[in-house]
């Protein structure tokens, strides 16, 4: 993916030319916390402090503030990334259903009462996904 900022974009007056404002501090961090967490070096990291998590409670006894210590402390990391995931999520779910609303827009055969489909009922949708099966079934 090109990653160009907006004065590299000729304007052509559309409504996403103009110049963007920067993310908020809290969502650049959970950005950057989702990338992070999610790789390779994270996962060998978990691998490592539990092993060496394994080893102090092993070489201590396993005392009972080492086990307090885990048992509150995964939760709370759990919670924080379960926030993280979601926030970015959201967002990403959120520009790529403006990206999709566009290209409904741009098309000719498109109907544009598409592009609020998101905002149907369950069972409109299901009528929905029948209309389109039912044309795709007679193409």
């Amino acid at each position: 993916m090109v990653n160009r900022s907006s004065r590299d974009v000729p304007s052509d007056g559309h409504v996403a030319a103009e110049p963007r404002t920067a993310r908020p501090v809290l969502s650049r961090v959970a950005f950057k916390s989702a990338d992070w967490t999610g790789s390779v070096q994270a996962a060998a990291g978990l691998v490592a402090f539990f092993a060496v998590w394994t080893i102090v409670g092993a070489a201590n006894s396993f005392p009972r503030w080492w086990e307090l210590t885990l048992t509150l402390g995964v939760p709370v990391v759990a919670l924080f990334l379960l926030i993280v995931v979601q926030h970015t999520q959201s967002h990403a779910n959120r520009a790529t259903q403006l990206k999709l609303d566009e290209l409904i827009r741009a098309s000719d055969r498109a109907s544009n009462r598409m592009i609020t489909v998101e905002d149907a009922s369950g069972s409109d949708l299901d009528r929905i996904h029948a209309e389109f099966s039912e044309k795709v079934q007679h193409e």
